[in-house]
C-alpha cells in the first residue's frame, strides 16, 4: 500500500504570499477487469469521459483503453497501436486531450547501460561506455478520437522534437546525455489552446531550473522555453487545469526524494529585474515504495485554485499502474 504525508509550502518565484494549508488526500482505487501489455510498465494516462480512460506505457508502441468505469470494475480494453511495424519501443511517457484529439509523446532520450554484478570488468567497462539514443523515442503523435469507442479515426500524425532539441541553445547541450545522467528526459505533456507544453524530467540546470517548452504540432521550428524550480526535481507529469497546471516533480535519476504536487500558473518562473514572475504553489507530498513512483496524472474535476481538484495518478513499477484517485484541496 503507498503512504502519503502532507506538505505546507508555498514557492513563489520573487513573490510573498501567505502560506496556504494544501491537502493531498487519497480518495479511492480503480478496480480493474483484466491485465494491460507491459502492466508493470504503465507511465500515462489520461480521460477520455464517460467512464473511459486511454493508458500508456514506457514498453512497446501502443496504446490501451481503459473502459466500463462508471460504475465498474473498469475493463481493460483494446490495444491502440501507435506504429504499425515491430521496431523498438516508442517509450511512452506522456499524454494530452484537447477535445477528441490526443497527443502522445516518448521520452527523446539517451540510455547508458548499466553495471551488472554477474559480469566480468571488461564487459561492465564496455555496457559503461554504450549509450544508445533511439530514434523510435522521439514521436510526438497526433491522432483524432472517435467519441463512441476511443479509436483513432483516420492516420496517426507523427513528428519529433529533434530537430527542435538539436538547435536549442540550451537543450542541445544535454542531446545526447544519457537520461539518468541529467539527459534529456520528456515527461510531461499538457494542452492549452493548441499550444503544447512539454515537460522536461531532466535536464535541470544550476539553481534548479527544469525547463518547459511550448510549442504547436504543425510549428516543428517553433518554440519557446519556460523555467521552474522544483527544488532539484524535475517533471514527471503535467496537467492543465483553470488558471495553471499541476505539475508532479520527482527524482532527475534514481536518487530517493520525494515526488511532490505542485500548481503552476503557466508563466515563465525566472527573474526579471526582481518582479514577480510566476506562482508556483507546493500542494503535497505523493508518496510510493517498493519501487512504485508517481509516473502519469489526469484531471478528474477542476474546482479551480480556490476549491482544489480530484486527479487521477498511475504509478510506473506497481501491478497494473495502481490508479489511484486524491482530492487535492489548497
Amino acid at each position: 500500500m503507498l503512504t502519503y504525508r502532507l506538505l505546507i509550502t508555498t514557492c513563489l518565484t520573487l513573490s510573498l504570499v501567505s502560506p496556504i494549508t494544501a491537502e493531498v488526500k487519497p480518495s479511492g482505487e480503480l478496480d480493474l477487469s483484466g491485465t494491460f501489455k507491459h502492466h508493470e510498465d504503465v507511465s500515462a494516462v489520461e480521460t477520455l469521459g464517460a467512464g473511459a480512460y486511454v493508458v500508456g506505457v514506457d514498453e512497446g508502441r501502443h496504446l490501451q483503453l481503459l473502459v466500463d468505469c462508471d460504475p465498474g470494475p473498469c475493463r481493460v480494453g483494446d490495444i491502440l497501436p501507435l506504429r504499425s511495424d515491430d521496431g523498438d519501443e516508442i517509450d511512452v511517457e506522456a499524454m494530452a486531450r484537447d477535445g477528441l484529439m490526443l497527443y502522445v509523446i516518448g521520452s527523446h532520450a539517451c540510455n547508458r547501460r548499466s553495471v551488472k554484478q554477474k559480469h566480468d570488468r571488461d564487459e561492465n567497462l564496455k555496457r559503461l561506455r554504450t549509450v544508445t539514443c533511439q530514434e523510435s523515442r522521439d514521436g510526438l503523435f497526433r491522432l483524432t478520437l472517435d467519441p463512441s469507442n476511443g479509436r483513432p479515426t483516420g492516420d496517426i500524425e507523427r513528428q519529433d522534437l529533434r530537430r527542435r532539441l538539436h538547435h536549442d541553445p540550451f537543450l542541445s547541450r544535454f542531446e545526447t546525455q544519457p537520461s539518468k545522467e541529467n539527459g534529456i528526459d520528456i515527461e510531461g505533456l499538457a494542452v492549452r489552446d493548441g499550444n503544447l507544453f512539454i515537460g522536461f524530467r531532466g535536464p535541470v540546470l544550476r539553481g534548479n531550473w527544469v525547463p518547459v517548452m511550448v510549442t504547436r504540432f504543425d510549428a516543428p521550428s517553433q518554440h519557446t522555453l519556460r523555467w521552474l524550480q522544483l527544488d532539484g526535481r524535475g517533471i514527471r507529469s503535467l496537467a492543465a487545469v483553470d488558471g495553471g497546471f499541476l505539475v508532479i516533480g520527482g527524482a532527475v535519476g534514481g536518487a530517493e526524494i520525494s515526488f511532490e504536487l505542485y500548481f503552476w500558473d503557466g508563466r515563465d518562473c525566472l527573474p526579471n529585474d526582481g518582479a514577480s514572475t510566476c506562482l508556483l504553489q507546493g500542494l503535497g507530498t505523493l508518496g510510493a515504495e517498493d519501487g512504485a513512483k508517481p509516473e502519469g496524472m489526469t484531471l478528474l474535476r477542476d474546482h479551480g485554485l480556490a476549491g482544489g481538484w480530484e486527479i487521477l495518478v498511475v504509478y510506473d513499477g506497481a501491478e497494473q499502474g495502481a490508479p489511484r484517485r486524491f482530492q487535492v484541496k489548497p
